[in-house]
C-alpha cells in the first residue's frame, strides 16, 4: 500500500523520522580516519555522506545498525574487530525533493541516532554497497561535505582541513 502524495507531504512536514546513522572510523599510521560514501540516491545524491538508514517500526537500534552497516558496507558489527559507540542525537533538516506540485517532496526533519563504528581489525575492509557509488577514507572534513555530515564528524572531533 502506498500513502497518497498529499498525505505523504503532511507526514513529512509534521513528523520526525528516526534514522540510525553512523560513521566508520579507524586509525591508520597513528591518524584517525573516517569513512564516507558518495550517495547514489536522493537526498544528497552524488555527495559524500555518512551511511545509515531508517529504523523500522519495532526494530531495536542495534538491530537496525547491524542491518545498515552490513547492507551498506558489508561489515558485521558483532565482529570482535569492530567497536560500536553511541555518540548522540543530531537534528537534521533534509532538503526538499525535486518535482513540482503534488510530486515535490517538502523539507523534512529527522533526528539521527548517531553511532561511531570503529574498525579495529585492519583486515576488515568495508566496501561500497547498496546506496554508495564509492567509499573513501578521509582525515579532514572537506568544504563540499553537506552540513549534516560536517556536524556529525565534528561530534567525533574531526576538523575542517587540511590545516595550513
Amino acid at each position: 500500500r502506498r500513502i497518497p502524495t498529499a498525505g505523504l507531504h503532511t507526514v513529512l512536514t509534521w513528523s520526525v523520522i528516526p534514522p540510525g546513522d553512523f560513521v566508520c572510523t579507524r586509525m591508520t599510521r597513528g591518524l584517525p580516519l573516517f569513512l564516507v560514501g558518495r550517495r547514489k540516491e536522493k537526498p544528497f545524491q552524488g555527495m559524500w555522506f555518512v551511511p545509515g538508514g531508517r529504523i523500522n517500526r519495532g526494530e531495536a537500534h542495534m538491530n537496525a545498525l547491524n542491518r545498515q552497516v552490513e547492507r551498506e558496507l558489508g561489515v558485521k558489527i558483532d565482529n570482535p574487530g569492530v567497536h560500536v559507540k553511541f555518540i548522540g542525537l543530531l537534528d537534521v533538516l533534509n532538503p526538499a525533493g525535486e518535482g513540482t506540485g503534488d510530486d515535490a517532496r517538502p523539507e523534512w526533519h529527522s533526528i539521527w541516532h548517531f553511532f561511531e563504528i570503529e574498525i579495529i581489525d585492519p583486515s576488515l575492509q568495508p566496501e561500497a554497497k547498496a546506496e554508495n557509488d564509492e567509499i573513501k577514507w578521509f582525515e579532514y572534513i572537506l568544504p563540499e561535505f553537506p552540513e549534516p555530515v560536517c556536524q556529525a564528524l565534528q561530534m567525533l572531533g574531526f576538523k575542517h582541513g587540511p590545516p595550513i
